[in-house]
Parts: C-alpha cells; structure tokens; sequence
C-alpha cells in the first residue's frame, strides 16, 4: 500500500544478494566466507573468518566488502561482532571510501593480525554506498 511520503516511486528496482570472499590485511584468512543483501544503498553483510596462527603486526582488517562504503562519516556502518574466540571485545567499523572493516579495542585502540593469531570471528550489520 502507497504511504504519505514524498517519495516518487516504492517500488523495489535496486535489489541484489550474493556471496562474497572476505580478505585480510597482509595474511590470508584460514577460513572466510560471507553473504550480503544490497538494497537502494544499504548493504547488508554477515560472515564468517578464521585467521591464521601469524606474527603479522599489520592492522587487522576485514576486506573485499562487496561494495565501497560512501565517502561520508554516516555511511560507516553499524556493524557487530557475534561471537570471537579472541579474549576480549571488540568492535568493528567500515572505512569510508574503502571496501574494509578496522577492529577497534573497546577503548578505540587499534587490534593487529598478531593479536587476532588463530581467532575465529562471526560477524554482520550494514553499511550505506
């Protein structure tokens, strides 16, 4: 049915779903797998990565998004971690004008491949194009 807005049309004609392969930042992931639904601008992704067990002190980072973040601090994404095998929590966030994700400490610091050595990370939310 036809809301009150002002929008010009409501029909659905930018819809897609598939399959992408999540990459690492100077290692490459035991394991990785993800899916995504793209609808107008927002994009929704959920995945799966194991890292290796690795002495790279390069930042950890989850890439190959299946399309760029917007150049734009809104358009970083909420996105959430469900479950790691590394002991202690962290979070994610898209950057922009990238296709990748930066693992942040909960206090803001910066998480790097050696940190991750061996974890296992289950995750997903969205991010605007």
């Amino acid at each position: 049915s036809s809301g009150s807005g002002t929008m010009t049309s409501e029909l659905l004609s930018d819809y897609e779903e598939g399959d992408w392969t999540p990459t690492g930042n100077g290692i490459t992931f035991s394991a990785a797998t993800g899916r995504y639904t793209k609808i107008g601008r927002q994009v929704c992704i959920s995945g799966f990565v194991v890292f290796p067990a690795t002495a790279n002190a390069s930042a950890a980072l989850i890439s190959s998004l299946p399309f760029t973040i917007a150049n734009t601090t809104a358009a970083r994404g909420g996105l959430t971690v469900s479950y790691t095998s590394y002991g202690a929590t962290f979070f994610l966030l898209g950057n922009q004008n990238d296709t990748s994700l930066t693992m942040y400490t909960t206090a803001g610091g910066d998480i790097f491949n050696i940190n991750m050595s061996g974890a296992v990370v289950y995750f997903g939310g969205q991010y605007s194009i």
